[in-house]
């Protein structure tokens, strides 16, 4: 109880064309967002990870330790279906879709896809917002 990840992604250019250093992917913010998180009581631990990196066993590993998953749009995701049902996920999207509400509805875990000012950094508001969101749960946990 109390882990949270918050998935990161392997920054890359999405075109030949694109310009030097105009990555896609990458979600500024991510330690920001590690140090708010680490204030609420009742967290015990925030890891940020890049599966992509990551042998499969052990990323069903770290998703099965987690109470909270947290990471932008995309397959990262998915591995929702290995979570424990008694789980969270929070989905960081620019243009919300049903997805990993679906698949999150079929695990018995709570989803909340939440808008993001941008899809590659966090704004204070959104730090404040996941913060806000981990802390609600955390509270009813422990009450």
């Amino acid at each position: 109880p109390g882990k949270i990840v918050i998935i990161d992604r392997q920054p890359y250019i999405s075109h030949p064309r694109s310009k030097i250093g105009n990555f896609a992917r990458v979600l500024v913010g991510l330690e920001e967002l590690k140090k708010r998180l680490l204030t609420i009581s009742g967290v015990t631990d925030v890891e940020i990870v890049r599966f992509e990196g990551m042998p499969f066993k052990e990323q069903i590993r770290t998703v099965r330790e987690a109470q909270f998953l947290m990471g932008n749009h995309g397959a990262g995701l998915t591995l929702i279906a290995f979570m424990d049902s008694s789980a969270h996920v929070l989905e960081f999207t620019v243009f919300p879709k049903d997805f990993f509400d679906y698949l999150a509805s079929w695990k018995g875990i709570h989803h909340f896809a939440m808008s993001v000012t941008s899809e590659n950094e966090l704004a204070d508001r959104d730090i404040l917002s996941a913060s806000d969101f981990v802390e609600k749960i955390m509270t009813k946990t422990h009450s």
